[in-house]
């Protein structure tokens, strides 16, 4: 299956994604990948210094990702400049869910609702903010900050995993 990736950020600064998803299978953390890109191109992507891409994150209606299935890693889908650069198999998927939760603070032994912040569940279970960090760094986001500006509130969708990793 394709797996189709945005060459900018809303910003307009470059994602990366393709040389931070070929930088995870020149590393070995994506098994048995199959890189198309020249050589050219390959030894400039092993002297830049970027995060590897470990999983991407994606709406799933209609429950399609499954492990073991093919994906075809691609930039401009359905144009003349298709550029199928890497493929691999997902290792697994899970679910993803970002909400609005009240900010709670501890002021004597009292909890305080002190405005409202963004939590990510994954599998129905909250992640602490050290785990939020990780998973946005390891899909491929500068930061939290940065991959909230990507995410809209109350998404629903599937982490799918290029690699064993699980949150």
């Amino acid at each position: 299956m394709n797996l189709t990736y945005k060459l900018k950020f809303p910003d307009g600064k470059r994602t990366l994604f393709k040389e931070k998803l070929i930088k995870a299978a020149m590393i070995g953390e994506i098994p048995s990948p199959e890189i198309e890109v020249s050589h050219v191109e390959f030894e400039a992507i092993k002297q830049m210094a970027v995060n590897p891409k470990l999983h991407t994150i994606r709406a799933d209606e209609k429950d399609r990702w499954r492990a073991d299935m093919l994906i075809h890693h691609v930039y401009n889908q359905r144009t003349g400049t298709r550029d199928n650069f890497l493929c691999s198999h997902c290792v697994s998927t899970q679910s993803i869910m970002i909400i609005e939760t009240p900010k709670v603070s501890l002021e004597e032994g009292n909890d305080k609702v002190n405005g409202r912040m963004r939590s990510i569940l994954v599998d129905g279970k909250f992640l602490k903010p050290p785990k939020m960090e990780e998973l946005a760094l390891n899909d491929g986001f500068n930061s939290l900050e940065h991959f909230f500006t990507w995410f809209p509130l109350n998404y629903s969708g599937k982490i799918i995993h290029f690699t064993k990793l699980r949150y």
